[in-house]
């Protein structure tokens, strides 16, 4: 569903409520509000870098993934696309440090500090609907052909895809089941394959 709010569109899919409503009726409450609240604070890091370098936001949606800025309207170069990129997974890194400066012996700290360590590993991914992907994408642009560029995204979507189907596996076999765990590597491995099949 979406709907506009003068030049901007907000997506909401169903999906992300899908997911909430799981989360949030049950004992991992806490958790997925921590991670909405610094998903949020990472993209406010993207948006801070459009802002600066003159753009504006067009689409912001929920999807399968949480939170995101979608288009926007910019003329930035490859070079400051790969700063937007990096804003927000920067400020889950910045939040890591805090967290484990301050808060030894601190279950709470411990938690979000393993949260954004987690968003800051996730988005990292070289995936395209990731940061990770986009930093890569823009990087290439900057010196290859976009044909070359988006086969070698293609790639490294293969070997992230793989990547997680091995960890999911290795889990498995080990018998070390953590359902949220498992739910969430189940989710990054359809984000990865719908990407790939595009």
């Amino acid at each position: 569903m979406k709907f506009k709010k003068g030049k901007l569109t907000v997506g909401l899919e169903f999906p992300f409520f899908a997911i909430s409503a799981f989360f949030l009726s049950g004992e991992m409450r806490r958790n997925f509000l921590y991670a909405v609240i610094f998903s949020l604070l990472h993209e406010a890091g993207h948006l801070i870098c459009i802002m600066l370098s003159g753009g504006r936001v067009r689409e912001i949606s929920t999807n399968i993934t949480g939170i995101r800025i979608g288009k926007y309207d910019t003329g930035m170069s490859y070079g400051a696309e790969c700063i937007t990129a990096l804003a927000g997974p920067f400020v889950n890194l910045v939040f890591v440090v805090i967290f484990t400066l301050t808060g030894k012996g601190n279950s709470e700290f411990k938690l979000m500090s393993d949260i954004n360590c987690g968003l800051f590993l996730i988005n990292m991914l070289p995936v395209r609907t990731l940061d990770g992907g986009r930093f890569l994408n823009n990087l290439l642009l900057s010196k290859f052909e976009y044909e070359y560029v988006r086969r070698i995204l293609t790639v490294s979507e293969i070997l992230t895809a793989v990547l997680l189907a091995a960890i999911l596996a290795i889990t498995l076999i080990l018998d070390t089941v953590n359902t949220s765990f498992v739910f969430f590597v189940l989710m990054l491995e359809f984000m990865v394959i719908s990407q790939l099949l595009k």
